[in-house]
């Protein structure tokens, strides 16, 4: 059909969406990624609050950065990438 956004793979079958709910850890991850994405940008929340940081996690125990900083992403392009290269996976 014209104007619908989906691929075909080489079996023939149609991939998009229906690829990513067939991998739902994969999808979780990517839902995960742009929630958490959204509330740093829309917090204005600064790179150096969630940042890997040796002497704040270790000294600060601050140990949320740890995982925060695996899901952080500042930039539109940044996020865009790596969701694409998690939903290559």
């Amino acid at each position: 059909e014209v104007g619908v956004p989906y691929r075909k793979d080489r079996s023939g079958a149609v991939e998009g969406i229906s690829a990513l709910l067939r991998a739902p850890a994969t999808f979780s991850i990517l839902i995960i990624n742009v929630f958490v994405a959204y509330k740093l940008w829309s917090n204005k929340t600064s790179f150096e609050s969630v940042s890997l940081n040796y002497t704040a996690i270790i000294e600060g125990k601050e140990y949320t950065r740890v995982v925060s900083s695996a899901f952080s992403h500042f930039d539109l392009l940044h996020l865009g990438f790596n969701m694409m290269s998690l939903y290559n996976l």
